[in-house]
Formats: structure tokens, C-alpha cells, sequence
């Protein structure tokens, strides 16, 4: 079996974020040499509402709304929120991490990163929609299932 030293915890800004990093916390603990990239993806499809939202009240181009200062201030507070996190769950115990933050598609997004990272695993959570939901919404855990050059763990709260 592989050994798992670099594991990438893909984060959004839902409440499962804790979940994942205490799963990676348990995965890491005997692991002198662990280390975490905590990973949130700012959804394109939210950046291209902004510019749509932007562009169909003229007047708030003039209040100095952006894409930019949407996607700076979305990225300090994910930052922020994600260092937080990673203090509390692996830092606090001796496991290395590091946060980034990006922009664009996040099942490709997160692929890619994996592959740059040189990432053994992807830790991410499975928020346990219906198929219906799916079929609509699509599903970005989904698709890192399908694509991911390295084996991905869902992390699931039952309630």
C-alpha cells in the first residue's frame, strides 16, 4: 500500500470543513512527516454572477463593485477562516499545512493542484445530495472522483 505523506483537504466554506480536517488529523498522526494543503477553490460560476449581477444594475459599477474586489475579499476571509481551521485540527498537533486559495472551476481546479502538489491523497467532503440534486446541481466531489490521478476520500456527517 502507498504511503500517504502529502494529503490535500479540499475545503469550501461549508460547515464539513471540520470534518475533513479532523479525518486528516487521525489519517496524519503517526506521521512525523505529514503535511496538509488545505485547498478552497472561489467558484467561477459565482465570479461570473458577480460581472452578470454588475452589469445589470449600471449604477453599481459606479460604487466601486468588481469581480476583483469580490474575489480579494472572498479569498482573506476563506484564508483566514482556513488557517483558523488548520491551527486548530493539524497545527495544534504537530502536522504541517499550508492554505491556498484559487479561483475557477473547483473539480478541475482541485485535480490540477493535486497533480502540482504532488499530493498522495484528496480528502474532501460528501455533502450526500439526492441524485435528483445531482443531475441539476452537478457534483463537484463527483467529478474529482471520476478525473483524479490520485485516490480521493469522502468524508460524510450522517445526522
Amino acid at each position: 500500500m502507498a504511503q500517504i505523506k502529502k494529503v490535500m483537504a479540499s475545503l469550501d466554506m461549508s460547515g464539513y470543513a471540520d470534518l475533513v480536517l479532523d479525518y486528516i488529523a487521525e489519517l496524519l498522526k503517526e506521521r512525523k512527516d505529514g503535511e496538509v494543503v488545505i485547498y478552497s477553490v472561489i467558484n467561477q460560476r459565482d465570479i461570473d454572477h458577480i460581472e452578470d449581477v454588475r452589469n445589470y444594475f449600471v449604477g453599481l459599477g459606479n460604487q466601486g463593485v468588481t469581480t476583483q474586489k469580490y474575489i480579494d475579499k472572498e479569498t482573506a476571509v476563506r484564508t483566514e477562516h482556513m488557517n483558523m481551521l488548520g491551527e486548530k485540527y493539524l497545527g495544534s498537533k504537530g502536522i504541517k499545512y499550508s492554505v491556498k486559495i484559487a479561483t475557477g472551476h473547483p473539480a478541475e481546479m482541485i485535480i490540477k493542484t493535486a497533480r502540482e502538489e504532488s499530493c498522495d491523497i484528496i480528502v474532501m467532503a460528501n455533502k450526500g445530495r439526492s441524485n435528483i440534486a445531482k443531475a441539476l446541481f452537478g457534483s463537484i466531489a463527483l467529478r474529482v472522483f471520476r478525473h483524479s490521478p490520485v485516490p480521493v476520500l469522502s468524508v460524510r456527517k450522517f445526522d
